[in-house]
């Protein structure tokens, strides 16, 4: 794949974790529940993403699931921030993906049966996955 970045799946978080700290705007992102509540992100990520809320960064997420699923998770993160705009979809269409002010994306693709993560700044692929985004 051209204009692309493989990056190994035991460095994402932490390369995903550092260009959030570089965002000046918005942060738009996928998150499928049943990983949500089975393999949960640690702390240090959302309190990365709570600390951009508060210096203004537009934090958007389309999350995936059923109902009861974004139900129990609402409940579970009540006593939380939650800081982030949220909507709900019962979707199939899940891709998982971060794009970081409309500028730079991560997101994931099966490649003979194993999910390979990539970055890039390729517009070719942010404008579909702006459209991808938008559309819901």
């Amino acid at each position: 794949m051209q204009n692309l970045t493989e990056i190994k799946k035991e460095n994402i978080r932490d390369v995903v974790m550092s260009q959030i700290r570089k965002s000046k705007k918005e942060i738009l992102a996928t998150m499928d529940m049943t990983e949500e509540l089975s393999h949960p992100l640690p702390t240090k990520y959302f309190s990365l993403l709570h600390q951009k809320y508060k210096k203004g960064i537009k934090i958007k997420r389309i999350i995936f699931g059923s109902t009861k699923q974004y139900q129990y998770f609402l409940k579970k993160v009540k006593n939380k921030n939650l800081f982030f705009v949220g909507k709900h979809t019962k979707s199939k269409n899940y891709k998982r993906m971060i794009m970081i002010d409309r500028t730079k994306l991560f997101f994931q693709k099966r490649v003979r049966d194993k999910k390979r993560f990539y970055f890039t700044t390729d517009n070719k692929y942010i404008e579909q996955y702006k459209k991808y985004f938008d559309g819901f």
